[in-house]
């Protein structure tokens, strides 16, 4: 499960990187849930605590 969760992260970066070149509008509807995906995963469980 650990290696999901880091391929759909790097993935995640990758789409957001590409973001920036080409715009939100011109990304896929998956590209759209990578996002998504990135954004909950770095502030749920990148951003938590020791004791979280």
């Amino acid at each position: 499960v650990s290696v999901q969760l880091y391929a759909n992260y790097a993935i995640g970066k990758d789409v957001q990187a590409m973001k920036a070149v080409v715009g939100e509008e011109a990304l896929s509807s998956e590209d759209l849930l990578y996002l998504e995906f990135l954004d909950k995963f770095e502030r749920k469980f990148v951003a938590q605590g020791a004791y979280d």
